[in-house]
């Protein structure tokens, strides 16, 4: 289960960063509020194909099981959101918080960027993530057993 909660940490991490938090509360809203990808995208203004595509991706990271990505996916989403995007939009383009590079607003861009620029930042970040979660994933992990 660890390399899928590292996968999630990293995906969503990845979306917060970037500036697409959207992404991660339509996670929290789809796994822990129990809320139809039709009413998130309507909340959100995207299709609820785009919102499907998303907790898909949750789904994959979590090798397609429900039990996990249930488990998981909303206390990941919520840890994220506490860290504040590296990459915000300015006047229709993107700007890097850290060292101040104007970015075409394109997502593979804005990853190769941060992966690039900042790998050690994002690795790091990941990891007091997975920290914070650790005690809570090992007590979840704990109820489940009993």
């Amino acid at each position: 289960m660890r390399d899928a909660v590292d996968q999630l940490i990293q995906y969503m991490l990845m979306k917060r960063l970037t500036g697409r938090s959207e992404v991660v509360i339509a996670i929290i809203d789809y796994y822990v509020n129990g809320a139809s990808p039709s009413d998130i995208g309507a909340k959100l203004r995207v299709s609820r194909l785009k919102v499907r595509g998303w907790i898909q991706r949750v789904a994959e990271k979590c090798n397609y099981s429900h039990s996990v990505a249930a488990r998981v996916a909303g206390r990941v989403a919520a840890a994220v959101m506490e860290v504040d995007p590296i990459i915000v939009r300015v006047g229709g383009k993107a700007l890097c918080t850290i060292c101040g590079a104007a970015l075409r607003d394109d997502e593979r861009a804005l990853r190769r960027h941060i992966l690039r620029q900042h790998g050690e930042e994002f690795r790091t970040l990941a990891e007091l993530v997975r920290r914070r979660l650790g005690g809570e994933l090992g007590r979840s992990e704990n109820k489940n057993k009993n």
